[in-house]
């Protein structure tokens, strides 16, 4: 679960960051892709919609970056609760062979 968004947050984000360049340069795209244009060209739509991607780009990425985090912990926390169930199973055995 946690790898399949850490996949999308991060294909997200390269797509915000792609539309956000794409946007700053060649801003008639939107125009001429929707059909209509809002200011009149002046700009200022575009400026918008491209610091929109850019928030919603590095939104994204943080969230990709707190999940990988998240996913190494839990990793490292598994490894040493196998490490530590390992070596109580072994002093179990040692104790039960030591009372014989």
């Amino acid at each position: 679960m946690v790898r399949t968004r850490l996949w999308l947050e991060g294909i997200g984000a390269a797509v915000a960051l792609f539309l956000g360049t794409l946007t700053l340069i060649v801003p008639d795209w939107l125009e001429e892709v929707f059909g209509f244009d809002p200011d009149r060209h002046s700009g200022a739509a575009e400026w918008l919609i491209a610091l929109g991607f850019a928030a919603v780009s590095a939104t994204l990425a943080l969230l990709a970056r707190r999940d990988r985090r998240l996913a190494r912990r839990d990793r490292r926390l598994a490894r040493r609760d196998r490490r530590l169930a390992h070596r109580d199973r072994r002093l179990a055995t040692n104790r039960s062979a030591s009372h014989r």
